[in-house]
């Protein structure tokens, strides 16, 4: 069975936490995963991936744009 090799879920968030707190329990827990609830419920995970991408485009609307090289 699946059990036999599945291995446990150190922590999870709460589909109301803020992206901080998603990358603090990721790096605490070295977890490159994690799962979102919302009333003890699993609705969904956040994967580091989409950590970075929501960074990025963070990142990109706060950078002012680059002047094209002549």
């Amino acid at each position: 069975p699946v059990s036999e090799i599945a291995h446990p879920i150190p922590a999870m968030v709460d589909a109301d936490d803020p992206l901080i707190t998603v990358i603090q329990i990721m790096v605490r827990h070295d977890q490159s995963m994690i799962p979102v609830l919302d009333d003890e419920r699993v609705i969904g995970v956040v994967r580091t991936v989409e950590v970075l991408q929501e960074l990025a485009e963070s990142l990109h609307k706060e950078l002012p744009a680059e002047e094209p090289a002549p």
